[in-house]
């Protein structure tokens, strides 16, 4: 009873349905009247603390689940610690890695928060106070989750190397985020002719830079040597595809295609048309970055007709909409915004797309 609860809340969760997960998930643990309140969770935690030797690794799992829509559900707090416990009880077997990256995403996302929750001032004095720690401070518990995560022996290589790409993710952000902040203060010093605060705001880009790029160079080394040695799977497909972004992002640009046609020829063996269609329709994006509009647009055209047929048999809305979006933004850019868009809307918006897209 306990493994089937767990396995509707992890469908309701891929459906977007959290908080019927969350309270699945608590009807698991014998929890009566669910309602996934952040002081319902703290109770059921109370109660479990002193019962945490004799949990099974199936409950470990079910913890984790439960951590993982706690923290799509932005109750992070709770989601921490039903994670540290779900870890606790899954150290030194199959599940640990898998936990550690659970926990690890949920540390991320409270990093998030403390950082969105500092104000201008607070950002601009650790750009004055050169301060990469300061920088940092908000993720290390992340970084440490990660790590840990991707060193796990006993582990499958799956979720070690989704850490490590969570971690080059992570890491390629914090850069973005705060470029974008330090650049936003230059171009304010530099109007006022603020010239050694422009200095100083490029001074400390340039070092968070080379700090930044140091680590993200360890971890694309870790991630291509590791994905050199995965077995064909549309896990291992997905972690293609999502390396390729990374390396999107670090505009690495001239080492995305092998990564995607990998992807897109194991996606094909396996005859697996979602992965296939994330593959082409990304290779899409990839041919749209470097200007070469009409390949794009047939790769992408080629990935919504892959993903309209998934829609016949199950719910690809999701990528549906996102190759529609890219689609919509090459049409436009070669200026075809009338005679095309309405032939493709036509060929859209058949009844059977419709029944399958609603």
């Amino acid at each position: 009873m306990t493994k089937s609860l767990i396995n509707r809340a992890q469908a309701l969760q891929e459906l977007g349905l959290y908080p019927r997960a969350c309270n699945t998930l608590l009807q698991a643990f014998a929890i009566e009247t669910p309602d996934c309140s952040p002081e319902q969770i703290d109770r059921f935690l109370v109660s479990l603390y002193p019962l945490q030797k004799t949990f099974s690794l199936t409950q470990a799992i079910g913890l984790r689940s439960l951590g993982d829509v706690l923290r799509r559900q932005g109750i992070l707090e709770q989601s921490q610690a039903v994670l540290q416990l779900s870890w606790t009880i899954a150290k030194n077997t199959s599940e640990e890695s898998a936990t550690l990256l659970s926990l690890g995403n949920t540390e991320r996302a409270i990093g998030n928060q403390i950082r969105d929750r500092s104000d201008y001032e607070a950002i601009t004095e650790i750009i004055e106070r050169q301060s990469q720690e300061a920088v940092l401070a908000p993720y290390q518990p992340a970084f440490n989750a990660y790590n840990q995560a991707a060193t796990v022996a006993s582990s499958s290589p799956i979720p070690r190397l989704q850490a490590q790409l969570n971690h080059l993710k992570l890491l390629l952000d914090l850069q973005k985020w705060w470029t974008d902040q330090a650049n936003r203060r230059i171009a304010s010093w530099s109007r006022f002719n603020e010239f050694e605060s422009v200095e100083m705001g490029k001074n400390f880009l340039s070092a968070l830079e080379r700090k930044l790029s140091e680590e993200e160079l360890k971890e694309q080394s870790k991630i291509e040597s590791n994905l050199a040695t995965l077995a064909p799977s549309r896990a291992a497909i997905y972690a293609r595809i999502n390396f390729a972004q990374s390396l999107i992002q670090s505009k690495q640009i001239d080492k995305v295609e092998p990564v995607l046609e990998m992807a897109l020829q194991q996606a094909r063996t396996l005859e697996d048309v979602r992965a296939e269609s994330y593959a082409l329709g990304y290779l899409g994006k990839l041919y749209d970055r470097s200007q070469q509009l009409d390949k794009a647009t047939k790769l992408t055209q080629e990935a919504l007709i892959l993903s309209q047929q998934e829609n016949s048999f199950g719910d690809a809305r999701e990528i549906t909409y996102l190759w529609q979006s890219q689609l919509g933004s090459l049409l436009r850019k070669q200026g075809d915004t009338k005679r095309r868009d309405r032939r493709l809307m036509l060929q859209l918006l058949t009844p059977c797309n419709l029944c399958a897209t609603i």
